[in-house]
Parts: C-alpha cells; structure tokens; sequence
C-alpha cells in the first residue's frame, strides 16, 4: 500500500490518498513503463 501512497504523491501531488487517485498514478505508472519497454522508434509514434 506504502507503494501506491509514493505513485500518488509522485504523479498527484494536489490528490487525496482515496482509492481512485491511488488507481489513477498505478494505471499511469504502469503506462510509463509500457511505453519505456517498447522499440525506441515505436515509442515516438506511441504518444
């Protein structure tokens, strides 16, 4: 849990600690590092 506090104060500093702020910088986190894995020159067309 201490883990998701971190996500949401790194990518919601302004957000409260409820459940969906927690989810919300998982899910972004999670996308960052989905688009960090792939092929470099895919990742520029990915954004």
């Amino acid at each position: 849990m201490e883990q998701f506090i971190a996500l949401r104060r790194h990518y919601y500093p302004h957000d409260n600690d409820e459940i969906d702020s927690l989810a919300r910088a998982a899910w972004l986190n999670n996308q960052h590092w989905k688009i960090c894995a792939l092929p470099w020159p895919m990742a520029l067309h990915w954004r």
